[in-house]
């Protein structure tokens, strides 16, 4: 049996399908969809940015957006998987006001 969610907000779905065996949760798996508008927010301010930080942010959420899985993303930026699920989670949660460098109090 499988259970597909969704949620739209702020050009964002969010997606989560579970596979549900003897009422244990055997996998989910989170599907980030972007919208066109948010997309190209995204796109440019990875082309004009000059923090490598802001820069990976919005390459790991396209990514995401274009279905691909954590690890694959991981390997192809050369970071570790928890930086993707950190910035899928900060993504989630803040929208797009996650992606630009914040200083430390």
């Amino acid at each position: 049996m499988q259970e597909t969610t969704s949620l739209w907000d702020n050009g964002l779905c969010l997606t989560s399908k579970s596979i549900v065996l003897e009422r244990l949760m055997a996998s989910t798996r989170i599907i980030l969809t972007l919208r066109r508008p948010v997309q190209r927010r995204i796109a440019r301010l990875a082309q004009r940015t000059q923090h490598k930080t802001v820069f990976r942010r919005c390459q790991i959420i396209l990514a995401l957006g274009r279905q691909q899985r954590p690890e694959a993303i991981a390997v192809t930026l050369n970071c570790d998987v928890s930086t993707v699920y950190r910035t899928r989670q900060a993504f989630v949660t803040h929208g797009e006001g996650s992606l630009p460098v914040r200083k430390s109090p």
